[in-house]
């Protein structure tokens, strides 16, 4: 990544040889955008981005080319563990917030005493959570199906004989669901990723 100037000088007349030598350092900066410690304003257009090194932020520049808008932190190259090398100003300017990351502080429990197949719930956890349900479709025409929000979101069916019945959902932070069954089931098991 390099910080060239993008703009190749039309006077004096310059020689094939630095020609070619500046438009190639034009194109690598305008493919890899800017990178380093050094303010490279000169150099930019508006929405041009910036990894700002020295202050380990990514920017942009605004509209009007008059400054540089802060886009977030600039993470450590390599890291496995994706650890900042500044700490972000606001939980915002985050890639990932851990504690908002689907999985993780969940388990999956079984609630099947808890839950009645056409009861609606809420899901209050404050993160999304994985709705598990399996039973045994008795006629020869049954089937559970989950809606979210009053909205189908998952079914599953059998037609012309009896037997085991999934459906799985994912269930956004604050909706309701419910699971409703079609014809005579038996034997529901119910668990949840909360």
């Amino acid at each position: 990544m390099t910080q060239e100037a993008i703009v190749i000088s039309t006077t004096p007349p310059l020689p094939g040889l630095k020609l070619v030598q500046d438009l190639n350092d034009a194109l690598e900066t305008i493919a890899t955008d800017f990178a380093g410690s050094v303010d490279p304003a000169a150099f930019a257009g508006p929405y041009m981005t910036w990894a700002d090194s020295a202050n380990m932020q990514i920017k942009r520049r605004n509209a009007a080319n008059s400054a540089w808008v802060v886009e977030g932190a600039l993470l450590s190259h390599g890291s496995s563990t994706l650890t900042f090398k500044a700490a972000p100003s606001a939980a915002s300017d985050d890639v990932v917030v851990q504690s908002q990351t689907f999985g993780v502080g969940q388990t999956l429990q079984d609630v099947t005493a808890s839950r009645a197949i056409g009861t609606t719930y809420t899901n209050s956890t404050g993160k999304p959570i994985v709705v598990y349900v399996s039973t045994t479709g008795t006629t020869t025409s049954s089937g559970i199906v989950g809606r979210i929000n009053g909205f189908d979101a998952a079914y599953s069916t059998r037609d012309g004989s009896s037997g085991s019945l999934v459906l799985n959902m994912v269930v956004p932070a604050g909706s309701t669901y419910v699971v409703q069954n079609i014809g005579n089931i038996t034997g529901t098991i119910w668990r949840e990723l909360r």
